[in-house]
């Protein structure tokens, strides 16, 4: 017991109060007797408690806990157990799954028993008798940062990995063992020799693409413990070939890139099937096919590059976006005031994705299409404007100001030479994107040419870099970007790019760094600006057959607010016409989740609405698809390397499925696999508990009970 005051000073105040209450109490009128006594008692315990509870009293509480020494086993789950390990149905051999068995209750301490794959279960000792081992990815790193999270607060003092060692998802587990607290001891399941099988390792191909617009598909294929083989690999959808190739492999050239390529003829999500030759005495067959998904665009990004007059500049840019196969564009240059190189309509500048300023608009340009640039940038179209010495300022000043991210003020008629460096937030702007931005790099590359025009940015403008002249920053902005709510535009006021494309073989490799940022820029500009209400996505756009089913969503109010305590009902339509629905829970700030169960293999659309209080708030639709994957099955033999480098790494050791039963005695010596006993201290604090004023006030009303009935009150 403690007390927040000198306990001596509390002594002497119970005296006191044991006096005052003997001196209350000494006589009374009328005359009750010994019940005097029982008054005085009452009395001096009320005051005695109080300046009890007055001195702050706390209660120390101490207790002793010891938790023993925990091992963690983590038993692979994934499907390539079938292939690499010869147990029943797939899952464990008979022999690892009765060592285990005999390990758990031999344990110095306690156990915990995981299933891995994808995800971590925990499990109990008898549930190895129905492991099916059909997870269709295998994260070893995230099994071992699972168990290390969970055994957190239970003293968990090594780990027993029992895998083939074939991770296909998540980080490097090496990277995970070697800042692992505790030692691993790996179990190698598997055969290491080579089998008999033709497999597709790899599958490259764009994850968007166009109407009309060929995707190229990469292919990468292995046939092992076969001399000669001829294979034929095939792209097909709904079951129709869309192309094809022969490939031979032999035993000096096992492995081999097929290119194959198909145009898509609509929109939306696309399944399609990548298949190699079946041959006979394959270990497997799940790896000869992989199912790949591509979200198909309506058309490319539609670019019109608007010169004011032949210009090496033009010609560099258009060269430049037109190595974008994603980029439609076209070209126009003014000739005179009514004719140019190429044609466009006024009517037609709003259809364009983005537009090009060139110089545009010049000295001669034409009144309406510089109206309708205007009008279009204005309606939300992306500027990017770049100056030339053709270049009507004084035009740019009256028609664009409201709309670029920087104007001249006060126009000049001459030009000088500058040099261009990176503002700091260039290194953090995507426009910049894989572009050294350090100074001296730029600084080596040939000047450019700026007009002497004083330019002023909007106040909502980012300077992403500045002009120099002898390496002094004369405080003049070279690239601005604007981005408003729906718009955004870019501004670069200096000429004479074209000649960083052709530089001296001394800044070779600072060549690419305007085709990059130009490229960069226009992604930038071109990118969609998620307005929508509700938006509701799938985690993946691709599946496996058991994978859950995992969506996110977003309810936004009119001023962009998110809208929290709205439903929002996603629709699924599978591949045969059927509905399921699903109801997303609210989880706080306008964003929503669901996690359903898994679905058949198919292409499958949805469409998600948001209401609130009968009102609808908006809706989205999207679309996914649920097939096999082939991870698992890209290599059919363990890696024992992997797994004795986990055990190295973390201070543990390899072992073999017979030495098991060794394990029990090995940690038992282990000066590290210890229980761990922990002290516990509680305060409690008696002055803030209720029951002692509780206590008080009957203490009270009991005084005045027995004065009642003496006649004293």
């Amino acid at each position: 017991m403690t007390f927040g005051h000198n306990p001596l000073l509390l002594v002497g105040a119970i005296l006191i109060a044991l006096l005052a209450s003997v001196w209350v109490y000494r006589r009374t009128v009328p005359d009750v007797g010994r019940v005097r006594v029982l008054l005085g008692l009452l009395r001096f315990a009320v005051l005695g408690l109080i300046l009890f509870l007055l001195f702050r009293p706390t209660l120390r509480s101490t207790s002793s806990i010891t938790r023993p020494a925990t091992l963690a086993i983590l038993v692979d789950a994934s499907s390539s157990l079938s292939v690499t390990s010869a147990g029943p149905s797939g899952g464990l051999p008979d022999s690892v799954r009765h060592a285990i068995q005999r390990l758990i209750p031999a344990v110095p301490g306690a156990s915990q028993l995981y299933t891995f794959g994808s995800t971590v279960n925990l499990t109990g000792s008898g549930s190895l008798d129905s492991l099916a081992a059909d997870q269709q990815r295998t994260n070893i790193s995230s099994a071992l940062e699972s168990v290390r999270d969970q055994q957190a607060e239970d003293n968990l003092r090594a780990v027993l990995l029992v895998s083939d060692g074939r991770h296909n998802t998540g980080r490097n587990p090496l990277f995970v063992a070697d800042r692992y607290p505790v030692p691993i001891y790996s179990v190698i399941l598997g055969d290491t020799t080579v089998k008999r099988d033709v497999a597709i390792t790899s599958v490259a191909t764009n994850d968007i693409a166009y109407v009309d617009s060929e995707v190229p598909v990469r292919v990468e294929i292995r046939a092992e413990g076969y001399d000669d083989s001829r294979l034929t690999v095939s792209l097909s959808s709904g079951g129709r070939v869309l192309d094809q190739q022969n490939v031979q492999l032999s035993v000096d050239r096992p492995s081999a890139g097929v290119d194959l390529a198909f145009t898509p003829a609509s929109a939306g999500l696309q399944q399609l099937r990548v298949s190699v030759t079946q041959l006979d005495g394959e270990s497997t067959n799940r790896n000869n096919s992989e199912l790949i998904a591509i979200r198909v665009l309506d058309s490319r990004k539609r670019v019109l590059v608007l010169g004011s007059a032949p210009d090496p500049d033009v010609s560099a840019i258009v060269q430049i976006l037109r190595t974008d196969p994603n980029l439609d564009v076209r070209e126009v240059v003014q000739k005179s005031r009514r004719d140019f190189y190429g044609s466009v309509s006024p009517d037609s500048v709003d259809t364009f994705d983005l537009i090009v300023l060139a110089g545009y608009p010049g000295r001669v340009a034409d009144p309406g299409l510089v109206a309708s640039v205007a009008a279009a940038a204005e309606s939300g179209t992306p500027l990017l404007f770049m100056v030339l010495r053709s270049t009507d300022l004084s035009e740019v000043a009256a028609r664009l100001r409201t709309v670029l991210p920087a104007v001249p003020e006060l126009v000049r008629p001459d030009y000088f030479e500058v040099s261009v460096a990176p503002d700091p937030a260039a290194a953090n702007h995507s426009i910049f994107e894989g572009v050294d931005t350090a100074t001296a790099g730029w600084l080596r590359l040939s000047p450019l040419t700026q007009s002497n025009s004083r330019w002023t940015m909007a106040p909502d403008a980012t300077r992403l870099a500045h002009s120099l002249v002898r390496g002094v920053d004369i405080d003049s902005p070279t690239i601005v970007a604007l981005q408003r709510t729906g718009y955004r535009s870019l501004a670069v006021l200096a000429s004479g790019l074209w000649k960083w494309n052709n530089g001296p073989e001394d800044v070779a490799e600072f060549e690419s760094v305007w085709r990059q940022t130009l490229l960069n820029a226009v992604q930038w500009l071109t990118a969609d600006r998620d307005d929508r209400p509700v938006r509701v996505s799938p985690a993946s756009d691709a599946f496996a057959e058991s994978d859950r089913i995992k969506f996110n969503g977003q309810v936004y109010d009119d001023t962009n607010q998110p809208v929290s305590g709205a439903a929002l009902l996603v629709e699924v339509v599978g591949p045969d016409g059927s509905r399921i629905p699903y109801n997303l829970e609210d989880v706080g700030n306008g964003r929503y989740a669901v996690d359903a169960p898994p679905l058949p293999a198919g292409a499958y659309s949805f469409r998600a609405t948001a209401t609130r209080n009968g009102a609808s708030l908006g809706s989205d639709i999207g679309s996914f698809s649920v097939g096999e994957l082939s991870l698992e099955f890209r290599d059919t033999k363990a890696d024992p390397v992997l797994m004795r480098q986990l055990a190295e790494r973390s201070g543990g050791r390899t072992l073999a499925v017979s030495s098991l039963d060794r394990l029990p005695a090995m940690l038992a010596s282990s000066d590290s696999f210890l229980p761990q006993s922990e002290t516990i201290v509680e305060d409690s604090e008696l002055w803030r508990r209720r029951a002692f004023l509780v206590l008080a006030l009957m203490l009270l009303t009991a005084e005045w009970f027995v004065r009642k009935r003496g006649g004293l009150v």
